[in-house]
């Protein structure tokens, strides 16, 4: 069974040691959720966790995020 190679985002520091969330000797999130890291089954869902639309209801049929982040932006 091949392994699957763990994909993280560019802003990852090279050495755990110097993100926010490690602890004296540990992360505090844990391996398997670490804050870089890009999980490829859920990223629609990791789209979708600041859109203010999927708690109340259905989604709008288009992505409203980029929308309002740019609008947070100017």
């Amino acid at each position: 069974m091949p392994t699957v190679q763990k994909k993280y985002r560019e802003e990852k520091p090279k050495n755990c040691k110097y993100c926010y969330f490690w602890e004296k000797k540990a992360c505090s999130r844990g391996v398997e959720n670490c804050y870089y890291l890009i999980k490829e089954s859920s990223k629609t869902k990791a789209e979708c966790t600041d859109c203010p639309y999927k708690k109340a209801g259905p989604c709008l049929g288009h992505c409203t995020q980029k929308i309002l982040k740019e609008l947070h932006m100017k």
